[in-house]
C-alpha cells in the first residue's frame, strides 16, 4: 500500500511570495498616496500580515479513505478528520478545499519532498 501521509515543513516560497506581494503593493501605494497615508497603510498592512502569520498551520496531512483526510495543526496535538471536496493544482502550490473548514489550505512545492509532491499532483487530478 502506498503511504499517503505528508509531513509539512515551513515554506520559503510562500514567505517570498507574500513579502513580494507586500512590497509590490507598497510600491504602488507609494506612487499613489502622500507619504503619511503611505506610512499608515504600510503599518496597517504589516500588522495584518503578522496576524496572518499567527493563524494555525497544517503540520501533517494524511489520506484516509476516498475524500476523507486527517489534519494535524501546528498548535494542537489533536487530529482533525475532514472531508475534501476540491483540489486546485497551480503548479507551484496546491490548494485544498474542505467541507468542514471554510478556510482553504495551501501546500507549497517546497513543503514536501519531490516524491510526495508528485503524489499530491496525481491525487489532485483524481479528486
Amino acid at each position: 500500500m502506498v503511504n499517503h501521509q505528508f509531513q509539512l515543513k515551513r515554506s520559503l516560497l510562500a514567505l517570498l511570495f507574500q513579502l513580494g506581494v507586500l512590497i509590490l503593493i507598497g510600491i504602488i501605494w507609494f506612487q499613489l498616496f502622500p507619504f503619511y497615508i503611505f506610512f499608515i497603510a504600510i503599518f496597517l498592512a504589516t500588522i495584518v500580515y503578522l496576524a496572518f502569520l499567527r493563524r494555525p498551520k497544517m503540520r501533517s496531512l494524511a489520506y484516509l479513505d476516498q475524500d476523507f483526510w486527517s489534519i494535524q495543526w501546528s498548535n494542537h496535538s489533536k487530529i482533525e478528520h475532514v472531508q475534501l471536496y476540491r483540489v486546485a493544482d497551480h503548479h507551484i502550490y496546491i490548494v485544498l478545499y474542505f467541507k468542514q473548514n471554510p478556510n482553504s489550505q495551501i501546500i507549497w512545492l517546497d513543503q514536501v519532498s519531490l516524491n510526495q509532491w508528485k503524489q499530491l499532483k496525481v491525487m489532485s487530478k483524481l479528486v
